[in-house]
C-alpha cells in the first residue's frame, strides 16, 4: 500500500516536472518571437491571423478594424472547424465555410480558408506567415493549429468569444488550448487576480493583460432607449441535467422554450427576435432527443414571427431592441451593457457562483423561476413597458466596468508597446 502511494506521488510529480519543462520551453520561444517581430523593418506591417470557426462567436471585429487603421497592423480571417464541426462532413463544412466567408465579405474583412476539403486537412499556419495569431475558443483545437505548436512560429493570443459572468478557473484559463498560450486579454483587474491566485505557475505559459472585451465595445450608450424596438429571446445550449464538459448547466428552455413561443404567437402585436446559442441546435437533438425535424419546426416558427439571428451581427439587434429574454450567461453581460432590461431564466435546481463585480446588476434583472414568475415579468416589461429597476440597474451598471471601455483600443496599445512599433 505504501508503495503504491509512493508510485502513485512520484508519477504526479514527474507530470508535473514534464508540464513545467513545456511552459518555460513554450516562454522562451515567445520571447524570441516577440524579439524577431521587434526587428522587422519599420515599414513592414505586423501580420495577425484571427482564427474562427463560428461567425456567432465572432468577437473581435473591433480588434481587427483598430489594427487595419492602425497602419501596423495585417489583420486577416482564418477560417477553422472547431468543437463538432471536426465531425462534420466535408460537404456540411464546405456550407459553413461559404457562410463564413458571406459574413466577413459583408464586414470587409479579409479571409482565408485553413482547413483544407476533399479530403479534409488542417493546415500548419506558418503556410500564412503570421506574427500574432487569436485564438477563438478553446474548444476541440486540431493540430497543427494548436496553441503548443503555434508557439513554435507565432506569438498566440487570445479573446475568449463570451463575457465573464461565472468564476471557473479550470474552465476558462486551464484547458489544453490555454496552458500554451503567450497573452490572454481579460475582462478586468479582479477576475485577472483572482484566476492569478488560483494557478500554478508551471501550469500555463500566458500572461493576463487586463483590456475589457471587444464583444462590448460600441454595444453601451443605448440606455436612452424609448421603449420601441424587439423583444429578444436568447435560449443557452445547455440543456442536459447534469454537468458537461465542466460546464454548468443554465438552460431553461426544457421549461420555457415552448411557452414562451407560445406566448410570441399570441402577442402579434410586439415586435420579436430569436437570438439562440450557437449550439442550441446540437444539443436538442443530442441531449433533449429532439428530431431534426421538430427542431427545424421551432427554428422556423420564430423566424415567421420575427426576426431571427444566427451570427455575429446581433450588435445591431442589441441596438434596435427594447429588452431581453435570456438564460444565456455571457449575455447577462453582453446584453446588460446596454442598460436596457433583461428577464433573466432561472434553474431552481442551479445557483451559478457569479462574479462579485456582476452582483449588484444581475439583482436589478427580472428573475423568472416558474410560469406564474414569467407571466408577471412579460406582463410588466413586455406588454406594459415598464422598467422600475431602470434607475437603479444603470447605477449598477456604472459600478460593473462593463461600460465605457475601448476593449479593441487597448489591446492594440498593448500589443504596440510589446512589439515597439
Amino acid at each position: 500500500m505504501i508503495h503504491f502511494g509512493i508510485r502513485r506521488k512520484l508519477k504526479s510529480l514527474r507530470s508535473r516536472l514534464g508540464r513545467a519543462k513545456r511552459v518555460l520551453k513554450t516562454r522562451w520561444r515567445y520571447r524570441n518571437t516577440i524579439r524577431r517581430i521587434r526587428s522587422k523593418p519599420k515599414g513592414e506591417k505586423i501580420r495577425v491571423l484571427f482564427l474562427n470557426s463560428s461567425t456567432s462567436k465572432w468577437k473581435c471585429q473591433s480588434v481587427y478594424q483598430k489594427m487595419e487603421e492602425s497602419g501596423l497592423f495585417e489583420p486577416i480571417i482564418g477560417i477553422t472547424a472547431l468543437g463538432e464541426q471536426a465531425s462534420y462532413s466535408d460537404s456540411d463544412l464546405d456550407k459553413v465555410f461559404a457562410d463564413s466567408e458571406q459574413f466577413f465579405d459583408s464586414l470587409g474583412d479579409r479571409h482565408i480558408r485553413v482547413v483544407d476539403l476533399h479530403p479534409k486537412r488542417y493546415r500548419d499556419l506558418a503556410e500564412f506567415s503570421p506574427d500574432i495569431v487569436f485564438f477563438p475558443e478553446p474548444w476541440d483545437t486540431k493540430h497543427p493549429q494548436t496553441t503548443a505548436f503555434v508557439s513554435r512560429f507565432a506569438l498566440t493570443c487570445y479573446v475568449p468569444y463570451f463575457v465573464f459572468t461565472q468564476s471557473n478557473p479550470e474552465k476558462h484559463c486551464d484547458l489544453e488550448m490555454h496552458r500554451f498560450l503567450a497573452r490572454y486579454f481579460i475582462l478586468n483587474e479582479k477576475i485577472a487576480k483572482e484566476y492569478s491566485k488560483a494557478r500554478a505557475w508551471w501550469r500555463q505559459s500566458f500572461d493576463f493583460v487586463v483590456a475589457g472585451h471587444p464583444a462590448l465595445d460600441g454595444i453601451g450608450d443605448s440606455h436612452s432607449a424609448d421603449g420601441n424596438g424587439c423583444v429578444i429571446y436568447a435560449p443557452h445550449h445547455s440543456v442536459w441535467d447534469g454537468p458537461k464538459n465542466l460546464s454548468i448547466p443554465i438552460s431553461t428552455f426544457s421549461d420555457f422554450g415552448d411557452p414562451i413561443l407560445d406566448y410570441a404567437k399570441k402577442h402579434p402585436e410586439i415586435e420579436w427576435a430569436f437570438k439562440p446559442h450557437p449550439r442550441l441546435r446540437y444539443t436538442l437533438e443530442h441531449d433533449l432527443c429532439w428530431t431534426k425535424d421538430r427542431i427545424d419546426a421551432y427554428y422556423k416558427e420564430w423566424e415567421a414571427i420575427g426576426a431571427a439571428c444566427y451570427d455575429g451581427s446581433y450588435g445591431r439587434l442589441f441596438a434596435k431592441s427594447r429588452a431581453m429574454i435570456t438564460d444565456c450567461d455571457s449575455f447577462l453581460a453582453e446584453y446588460g451593457a446596454t442598460g436596457k432590461p433583461i428577464i433573466h431564466l432561472r434553474r431552481r435546481d442551479i445557483t451559478p457562483q457569479y462574479h462579485p463585480y456582476l452582483k449588484d446588476l444581475l439583482e436589478c434583472y427580472y428573475q423568472v423561476f416558474s410560469a406564474e414568475d414569467m407571466r408577471d415579468a412579460f406582463g410588466l416589461v413586455v406588454e406594459r413597458r415598464e422598467d422600475p429597476m431602470k434607475g437603479e440597474r444603470l447605477d449598477a451598471l456604472r459600478k460593473s466596468g462593463l461600460y465605457g471601455i475601448d476593449a479593441a483600443q487597448n489591446i492594440v496599445d498593448y500589443l504596440r508597446d510589446l512589439l515597439k512599433r
